[in-house]
């Protein structure tokens, strides 16, 4: 029957369920972490390549890597302004064409000062479009299934690796002679499809429709959205505002928990990334595979990140995100520990866990990091942390480089990332408000409209309704 009053633009979120509609959009903005994986896959395995074929310093093999990382950087940074003026949806449409045309351009390099720019552009496309994706997937769904649209994701990164390590088998399983101007033309392809799909099937969110004024675009996308999840009978009229559109700025950020999610995607993104360097190197000679088959090892490493998303998933519905976070803390910290020891259990236990156990904590740090800002600073504030954040993967290359050199084994990084992921546990209790089940409310220090809440109501066990407001923290 259908509903007799008008509700928040969230209520009509809740109402409409998560189903085909959410599906369609995480297929088509996953493209971007899709081509994400293909990336750093192929780069860690090209580097030693290259520094061979250009005489490269290991300072100039690192930065190669970093540079990528410095543009996801500077792209995550403006995805925020792009995405919370000009909408989430222009943010991840630019990002695909930036990829394919500069990996293009990438496979034509002559030499080591044409190649870093053009990779630097690479990752800033990946930074552009990331964080309004991460926006526009949470904006879309009822709150007990936004974990769902961060598996997808991350799923999508690891379906990524997994294409890479195909491309790579097909021209070298040894990965001793890799024709890498082919691998970086392979890697244009998902970023060309995806273009292409985003292009005729993506939709604006109706929630940053809905705020920046554009009523008549929210109500025609709510109604694509009710009609494919077959929810005909929701009445998908909802209260109006006369505010202008918001845009976000930094100043409005919550100061404490923007700092301690910063710290805590720095941290997530110099241990994967350090690790990402490390095990293209590593994984075949001190794990004892024959040269044909080193491929299929890192394959098999990528395999085992889709069930760490589902189990992350898993932990993301019935355990609070904080509590995740520990498990991948303490997990990944053990893992790092096992694979230092340099024992033959200890190194499989070690690889196969830092395989494991980030992709598992990965769902709710993105879900915890978008939930912990409102509507009209989402983009900037989510934008903020995996920028920080990505600042841990610009230095990973340089820092895993510096570090086996300096100390002369690799072991000295893995040890190092113990310790940093012990002290975001710490920075994680201290700092970060739990943000499941709760939802933001309007306040004099959140002056949110009422027809827009961030976190579209809250996880509910289908009959009531968790009305305890999320306050920034200070």
């Amino acid at each position: 029957m259908p509903e007799e009053r008008k509700r928040s633009i969230s209520d009509v979120i809740e109402r409409i369920g998560y189903g085909p509609a959410q599906i369609v959009t995480c297929f088509l903005v996953n493209g971007s972490w899709l081509a994400d994986g293909c990336e750093l896959l192929v780069l860690s395995s090209i580097n030693t390549i290259l520094a061979t074929e250009w005489s490269l310093s290991p300072l100039q093999k690192g930065l190669l890597l970093s540079s990528v990382y410095v543009g996801v950087l500077f792209g995550s940074l403006i995805s925020g302004w792009v995405g919370d003026t000009m909408g989430r949806r222009k943010a991840v449409l630019m990002c695909f064409p930036l990829i394919a045309i500069l990996s293009a351009a990438s496979a034509w390099a002559s030499g080591f000062w044409m190649l870093l720019p053009l990779r630097f552009f690479v990752g800033f496309g990946f930074g552009l479009g990331q964080p309004s994706a991460v926006a526009i997937l949470m904006e879309i769904s009822p709150t007990r299934h936004r974990p769902i649209n961060q598996a997808f994701a991350q799923i999508a990164f690891a379906i990524g690796e997994v294409y890479c390590c195909m491309v790579i088998w097909l021209d070298d399983p040894s990965m001793k002679h890799l024709n890498w101007r082919m691998l970086l033309l392979a890697n244009t392809a998902p970023a060309i499809l995806f273009w292409l799909l985003s292009s005729l099937y993506l939709k604006e969110s109706p929630v940053f429709a809905a705020a920046s004024g554009n009523l008549q675009e929210a109500h025609d996308t709510l109604h694509e959205m009710r009609r494919l999840n077959g929810k005909e009978d929701v009445n998908i009229d909802f209260e109006r505002t006369s505010e202008s559109s918001p845009q976000g700025r930094l100043s409005q950020l919550p100061a404490g928990r923007s700092v301690a999610l910063c710290i805590v995607c720095f941290c997530y993104n110099l241990n994967i990334y350090g690790a990402f360097t490390a095990f293209p190197q590593l994984v075949p000679r001190l794990m004892h595979s024959e040269s044909e088959s080193a491929v299929l090892e890192l394959a098999k490493g990528a395999c085992l990140e889709i069930p760490g998303d589902l189990i992350g998933l898993l932990f993301a519905f019935s355990l609070p995100r904080k509590w995740v976070l520990y498990v991948y803390f303490v997990g990944t910290a053990i893992s790092s520990v096992l694979f230092a020891s340099g024992t033959e259990q200890g190194l499989t236990l070690g690889f196969y866990g830092n395989k494991l156990f980030p992709q598992m904590g990965s769902v709710s740090l993105f879900v915890l990091a978008a939930e912990s800002f409102e509507t009209r600073i989402r983009a900037t504030g989510t934008a903020l942390a995996l920028g920080v954040g990505r600042l841990g993967a610009c230095l990973a290359p340089v820092v895993y480089e510096f570090m086996s050199n300096s100390f002369g084994t690799y072991q000295a990084f893995f040890h190092m990332s113990t310790i940093l992921l012990i002290l975001c546990l710490i920075f994680t209790a201290a700092f970060i408000p739990e943000t499941a089940g709760k939802m933001w409310r309007p306040t004099e220090s959140t002056p949110l409209r009422e027809d827009i809440k961030a976190s579209h109501g809250a996880i509910t066990d289908g009959s009531t309704t968790n009305d305890m407001a999320c306050q920034p923290a200070c």
